[in-house]
């Protein structure tokens, strides 16, 4: 290996490096792809972890502003809003950048959304096809291959993608005076095999192929949440679900990348002029809400300070960055690893996408029935619940059955509670004042956090009784 399998985010610099063709991308089991050296061509030069971003500490960065800036924003133009995942910040920047006779790189869906891959814009009729969430990890080697040649030609140079993307990019050209990034607010990447999986049972099943594909699909002054995926047949048909209960929705969740779970590259502002994405923990109320999509973007360097300063047709409201970080924390911190993944991930490598979800409702329903008689024989009142994106089932199945849980207990679940209006939202910090009305608190977290909030449970007093209830713990008072 070039870098440990762990941080590496499977860029593919390392093989548009290598001057002899000795490194390829190669799928593993679960789908990702990893470098794979071919011993008879290498000549042990070293270029390839030389240029490696997970190993290369030393990236070039823009000179950061004296102060930075955060906003909300979104287009002025509803069609285009509605076409946008969020509030349509990428798309403005890239045509800003095109009205400047410049050059936009970002992610394209292949044919019959196989995979997806970086394309080159030099068009306003191009900027299409790189609209909407793709989920998956990205072939980077049309990145790689024209970024270089593009910087020469003294245009401005546009690239949006993740920030590992990002990373690879600043490894390969630097810092250049015609060169922009804005790098995207990144939960995690699953593999492009989860997606093939789950397209391909969706065509069997509807016995047409798929001619259009959206996975954040909106409809006009309708939540956004909950996400939805909305599949067009070739046959006329239209589906439209509920991502999260999708089986591609259930992987996204739960098997994200390795390196996605202790990203380097969230922390290096200036790795980036911009940071965009969807602006999360917005209630209604606030002046620059709208029910079509906001987007939130941060300010990083005068780069960035310029390409907002070229956006038309696109509203922009200063927010403070404390306000932001509230709910936006994946901005700066990468996703804890998920308590299904390792036995999600058995069953995919072992048999397929649709028996590792099999088995995950499996497991999901056999701790909602310890948790019922965890409640019933101790008569509980009120409960706190814990976090986890795969926690939504339980909530949905414990709110049926009419449960009295008053609670939810991360910011990063706040719009779950809100869903049901009995629910008193609070984060961990509201847990002191409350805790003489709170019979239980009911935590689900990865093992690394644990200590952490042992010991300040521990400092409120609420050590006496910990149970394990499946992949929970029960504090009690």
């Amino acid at each position: 290996m070039i870098c440990e399998m762990s941080v590496c985010c499977g860029c593919g610099l390392c093989v548009y490096s290598c001057k002899f063709q000795a490194v390829c991308l190669k799928e593993d089991e679960e789908g990702f792809l990893y470098p794979w050296i071919d011993k008879n061509k290498c000549v042990n030069c070293g270029i390839c972890q030389k240029m490696c971003p997970a190993i290369n500490n030393n990236l070039s960065t823009e000179k950061l502003l004296e102060k930075e800036r955060t906003f909300a924003g979104y287009n002025s133009n509803l069609n285009e809003l509605l076409k946008s995942s969020s509030g349509g910040a990428g798309h403005a920047i890239a045509c800003a950048i095109l009205r400047q006779g410049g050059i936009v790189f970002g992610v394209r869906f292949n044919e019959n959304y196989r995979g997806a891959s970086y394309t080159q814009i030099t068009t306003f009729g191009e900027l299409e096809v790189l609209r909407g969430s793709k989920y998956i990890e990205s072939d980077r080697s049309i990145l790689f291959e024209r970024i270089e040649e593009a910087i020469k030609t003294g245009k401005k140079i546009l690239v949006i993608g993740l920030p590992c993307d990002i990373a690879a990019v600043r490894s390969l050209v630097g810092v250049a005076n015609n060169l922009y990034t804005c790098k995207l607010i990144c939960r995690s990447n699953t593999s492009n095999r989860v997606l093939r999986q789950y397209l391909e049972k969706c065509e069997h099943k509807e016995k047409s192929s798929i001619q259009r594909l959206s996975l954040r699909y909106k409809k006009r002054n309708v939540p956004m949440l909950p996400t939805k995926i909305k599949i067009e047949y070739e046959n006329g048909n239209i589906s439209v679900e509920d991502f999260t209960k999708t089986d591609f929705g259930k992987a996204f969740q739960i098997m994200a990348r390795p390196s996605c779970l202790q990203c380097n590259y969230k922390n290096i502002d200036g790795i980036a002029d911009l940071t965009i994405g969807d602006f999360q923990g917005l209630t209604g109320e606030e002046e620059y809400y709208n029910i079509n999509g906001v987007s939130l973007i941060c300010e990083h360097t005068e780069k960035g300070k310029e390409l907002l300063g070229l956006i038309d047709n696109f509203y922009l409201y200063e927010v403070p960055y404390k306000e932001v970080m509230q709910y936006n924390w994946m901005i700066k911190k990468s996703i804890p690893k998920s308590p299904f993944r390792d036995e999600f991930s058995y069953y995919f490598r072992k048999d397929n996408l649709s028996v590792s979800c099999c088995k995950l409702r499996d497991e999901q329903n056999k701790i909602l029935d310890q948790i019922k008689a965890e409640f019933l024989s101790n008569k509980y009142r009120t409960a706190i619940w814990g976090i986890g994106d795969t926690n939504k089932y339980l909530f949905e199945r414990l709110q049926m059955d009419k449960w009295n849980i008053i609670g939810v207990f991360d910011s990063s679940l706040l719009k779950i509670g809100k869903k049901f209006k009995q629910w008193q939202i609070c984060d961990i910090k509201s847990i002191p004042t409350m805790k003489d009305q709170i019979d239980v608190l009911v935590v689900m977290i990865p093992s690394e956090e644990e200590k952490k909030l042992d010991l300040f449970l521990n400092s409120i007093g609420w050590d006496k009784r910990v149970i394990h209830v499946g992949k929970y713990k029960f504090y009690r008072g």
